[in-house]
């Protein structure tokens, strides 16, 4: 038998697959015609959009001949040439607008109308045209944008061609910048770097958008843009970190900033943000950063949220850890059973661990400052032996009771039990106030005494807020007082759900505590201070019906004196 050989064939559905599902999103179509624009030497592009008809002109190389047409333009996955493009490498970008829009191609004499939607994955060829110098695409979209699709459109694309090496035109606006007009924080050989911690980490392969990084994972924010090309994904909307050679050095450079990054922290004896610890803690741990920069790093974070150094924490002979604004161990940490560090150390550390956190730092210890082994005669592991460490909080339940009780009004002092009326009294005004800030609103919750170790306050979320029994003397202290109280008030007011256990608190939490402790906007609300004012009076009057001796370092406020001073 003989045998032949053949090409491989690939179906139209294959084609008409390509072109619809590499399209995402319409201002993505076009920048892969900017970017093409570009790739054929264009030293500017037009663009013309009313939300359903679009034109993007530039007067770049456009298309020679018919045979480069219907080898480039009317096959998918040609590959280019080695530097024969900026940003191509398969041909097919164009396919994402042909997903959006029946749109004609004029170049040269020559013309294209593709229309997959009704005609499939076929174009029509033209060769009879006015001259056209450059390439012209014409579109109208199958779906029209709605007016707030149209805003939210232009503004996506104006941050994706933000620094296009081209002048971009829209509707007749320059809405691209030219890259020397910036005040960049560093630049390299690879990259133009500014640091701006007020936003995650953008990403610009060569001016145009690739994505945003967090400032999380990258430790800074602000926004590199590449000199070199970057390799990128198919769809372009990601790096290959791993493999890109010019992002390896770009990394590079973004540790020499985090490092002076420290350098500042340390002179200045400031706090790193979260980001920041967390990439330097890793890059401590694996030795990348400067054993003597990152010991003087504040990397650990206690429960409370103040940081320390590796120093400090070394010095620690009971170490716990615990989530962030757990209640036992806040309990553990204020009474120095042990000194307990957030769980996002271990987080940061990539350590599972208080024992193999540990252990890695006594590993760079050894391996940094040998010489305290001879400090400590040959027994260098004893600085590590020596101290506890407890891996699950939950251990400091016997010695702290982690149970939460109501009091009944009979276990409250006369004292204590005016205080809570008088909180109740008051509850529905301090309510008012952060249902002023607070949406959907919450509802009547009874004020009552509770017993525990653990917390000041705590709620159901729902019936119920309850204020530790011994904290109610607090009242005895006048307005000093009654501003804690009602900070508890409104503290447990913002939580929706039950807080018995944790009491975690996000950035609408604080927004909200912030705007109803500080509110003195509407007058016709009665503010904060305000409230507590009145508590402070309302509760020595209710002493003095009872008549029990009022503090008297608070006589002003008792109903005698005050109507004495202010008359009224």
């Amino acid at each position: 038998m003989s045998a032949r050989e053949y090409d491989f064939k690939i179906d139209d559905n294959i084609i008409y697959s390509i072109i619809q599902k590499q399209a995402g999103t319409l201002e993505k179509a076009f920048l892969e015609l900017i970017m093409n624009s570009i790739d054929a030497g264009a030293k500017k592009v037009d663009i013309s959009f009313d939300g359903h008809r679009f034109e993007i002109a530039d007067d770049g190389e456009g298309f020679e001949n018919e045979d480069v047409i219907h080898s480039f333009f009317g096959t998918f996955g040609t590959p280019h040439e080695e530097d024969d493009a900026v940003y191509g490498k398969f041909r097919m970008g164009r396919g994402q607008i042909m997903a959006f829009s029946q749109n004609s191609w004029h170049s040269n004499t020559f013309s294209m109308d593709v229309d997959v939607k009704n005609n499939g994955t076929k174009y029509n060829f033209r060769s009879n045209n006015i001259f056209y110098n450059g390439c012209k695409i014409t579109g109208i979209l199958y779906d029209e944008l709605e007016p707030y699709e149209i805003r939210n459109f232009t503004d996506e694309l104006k941050i994706f061609i933000k620094f296009s090496q081209i002048p971009i035109f829209f509707n007749g606006e320059l809405i691209s910048e030219n890259i020397n007009d910036v005040k960049w924080s560093v630049i390299t050989d690879e990259a133009y770097i500014k640091v701006d911690e007020s936003q995650n980490l953008n990403v610009y392969n060569l001016g145009v958008k690739v994505r945003d990084y967090s400032k999380y994972k990258m430790g800074f924010g602000g926004i590199i843009v590449s000199k070199k090309q970057l390799d990128v994904n198919f769809a372009r909307n990601d790096v290959l970190i791993k493999s890109c050679p010019v992002w390896k050095k770009i990394k590079s450079n973004i540790s020499s900033i985090l490092i002076d990054f420290g350098k500042k922290s340390i002179k200045q004896n400031t706090d790193l943000d979260d980001e920041q610890k967390a990439v330097m803690s890793k890059q401590f741990i694996t030795g990348e950063l400067e054993y003597s920069t990152a010991r003087r790093l504040k990397l650990f974070e206690d429960i409370s949220g103040k940081s320390f150094t590796l120093p400090k924490i070394m010095k620690e002979k009971s170490i716990a850890v615990a989530e962030k604004n757990n209640r036992l161990g806040d309990k553990v940490h204020i009474r120095k059973f042990a000194f307990v560090l957030n769980k996002s150390v271990l987080e940061n550390f990539g350590c599972k661990s208080l024992s193999e956190l540990f252990e890695k730092l006594k590993n760079i210890i050894h391996d940094n400052v040998g010489y305290m082994a001879d400090k400590f005669k040959g027994d260098y592991d004893s600085i590590f032996t020596e101290r506890a460490l407890y891996e699950d909080i939950e251990m400091f339940s016997e010695s702290i009771k982690t149970s939460q009780t109501i009091m009944q009004e009979k276990e409250l002092s006369t004292r204590q039990q005016l205080a809570l009326s008088v909180l109740n009294k008051y509850e529905g005004k301090i309510r008012h106030l952060v249902n002023k800030f607070s949406t959907p609103s919450v509802s009547k919750r009874k004020i009552v005494a509770g017993k525990s170790e653990i917390a000041d306050g705590w709620t159901d979320g729902k019936t119920y807020i309850a204020i530790e029994g011994e904290l109610l003397k607090l009242a005895q202290k006048g307005t000093d007082g009654f501003t804690s109280l009602s900070m508890i008030l409104v503290h447990e007011y913002i939580h929706r759900s039950s807080d018995t256990k944790t009491h975690s608190h996000n950035a609408v939490f604080y927004e909200i505590f912030h705007s109803v402790t500080m509110h003195n906007r509407y007058w016709n609300i009665r503010n904060l201070g305000s409230i507590v004012h009145s508590m402070t009076k309302t509760y020595f009057l209710e002493l003095e019906k009872n008549q029990i001796k009022v503090p008297q370092t608070a006589m002003a406020l008792s109903a005698r004196a005050y109507n004495k001073l202010f008359k009224s």
